[in-house]
């Protein structure tokens, strides 16, 4: 006990103090874990439309490659 700050009586936390701190971080807890839910589901919403514009713009890419070399074999293929 010598090892302790000198302090008195009323700096002490009591058991209600402690269950009132812990019902307080559980609450914080709770409205924390919501928050990041709603941001899992905004950010995951935009991945899935970020992926889908994604996989558009190279399947038009692809496609426009495809014709264009098809036009060019054809074209060396009437040139023989």
């Amino acid at each position: 006990m010598e090892h302790l700050p000198p302090t008195g009586w009323g700096d002490v936390a009591t058991r209600r103090d402690i269950d009132m701190v812990r019902s307080e971080m559980a609450a914080m807890s709770a409205d924390l874990r919501g928050k990041i839910a709603g941001l899992r589901a905004d950010y995951r919403g935009k991945l899935v439309s970020a992926m889908a514009v994604q996989t558009r713009t190279m399947l038009f890419s692809m496609l426009g490659t495809i014709i264009t070399l098809g036009g060019l074999i054809l074209a060396v293929a009437r040139l023989d």
